[in-house]
């Protein structure tokens, strides 16, 4: 927010607004971003738009009893907010508050797993360690699936007729999932991707067995390889 000016923040809203678009924008993520508000984003027109906000680490106690609004969703990146020493935010006191909360890995130059299964743990993990307050793992989970798909607004995140076949099939013959009583609990804290067998996207399987269908890994690596050479030679 601090990078963009007045003028191009407004823009940017009557575009979404006129296409009726999402807006993903990071807020309150570090010390220096709590000069700004919420009535600063309000005020260049986001107060009508879709708004999700990553980070919330800094946000300040009036803006945080504004984020319960229908129209505003939080995304939570635990690991980088770590990575780069930014705190972490109170999200158990958002969810007090009611506020839809999704979990996200900002990206790869500040977090280098990308893991979702690592973000729900350091999610719970973290707001004990600050003693914020206890998550439960079911809510982990629910920030992970329903809550990232309300935030994008897409009907999915849950089985039930009408929502899109998003699924992920998850190899519970492990013995760390063992009892299955407590698969929520072992899905967050014992689990990590590795345990992923399948991922499917509106019906159609993008990750089977430890492949992906529709993808050629080996040029996909190969291309990268070519790039990042390229990009070496010429900076040095």
């Amino acid at each position: 927010m601090y990078s963009c000016s007045q003028g191009y923040l407004k823009k940017i809203s009557d575009i979404a607004f006129e296409c009726d678009a999402p807006v993903t924008i990071h807020f309150a993520e570090t010390v220096g971003e709590s000069d700004f508000s919420l009535r600063d984003l309000f005020n260049c027109g986001f107060d009508r738009n879709h708004l999700i906000l990553a980070h919330c680490v800094h946000i300040s106690p009036d803006d945080l009893k504004q984020l319960k609004s229908d129209h505003i969703y939080v995304s939570h990146n635990p690991s980088s907010n770590m990575k780069l020493s930014n705190g972490i935010a109170r999200i158990s006191e958002m969810l007090k508050e009611g506020v839809n909360i999704s979990l996200g890995t900002d990206g790869a130059a500040s977090n280098n797993s990308l893991d979702i299964w690592h973000e729900m743990r350091l999610a719970v993990l973290a707001q004990r360690a600050m003693n914020f307050g206890i998550i439960p793992s079911s809510e982990a989970l629910k920030m992970a699936t329903f809550n990232g798909a309300r935030t994008l607004g897409i009907a999915s995140g849950q089985i039930k007729e009408g929502s899109d076949a998003d699924f992920t099939v998850v190899d519970i013959d492990k013995t760390w999932y063992k009892p299955l009583c407590e698969i929520n609990s072992h899905l967050v804290h014992a689990g990590n991707s590795c345990d992923v067998f399948a991922t499917m996207v509106k019906g159609r399987w993008i990750y089977f067995d430890g492949h992906f269908p529709t993808v050629d890994e080996s040029r996909v690596v190969n291309k990268f390889m070519e790039v990042l050479k390229r990009l070496r030679d010429t900076g040095s």
